[in-house]
């Protein structure tokens, strides 16, 4: 395999070419807040769990923080 240094001056443009595109194209995350539904409370949603998000598919984003989330299945789990 050829150091990126070697490689010919119109590979360099094009590989230059490549690597914006898929930046460009890369979603970008950044943190956002939002009111909480249960608690009323400010919450914060990380660039993180966005990703995370994407990757699961999911459309929407939280309604609730995360103490009511583990709230929510805390007694959702001892219903069973």
């Amino acid at each position: 395999m050829r150091a990126v240094h070697d490689l010919p001056g119109h590979l360099l443009a094009l590989r230059a070419v490549s690597a914006s595109t898929v930046e460009a194209n890369a979603p970008r995350f950044v943190v956002k807040s939002f009111m909480c539904a249960d608690c009323k409370q400010p919450a914060v949603w990380t660039a993180d769990e966005q990703e995370f998000y994407a990757h699961k598919g999911f459309q929407n984003p939280p309604r609730r923080c995360s103490s009511c989330r583990e709230a929510r299945r805390r007694q959702r789990d001892s219903g069973r």
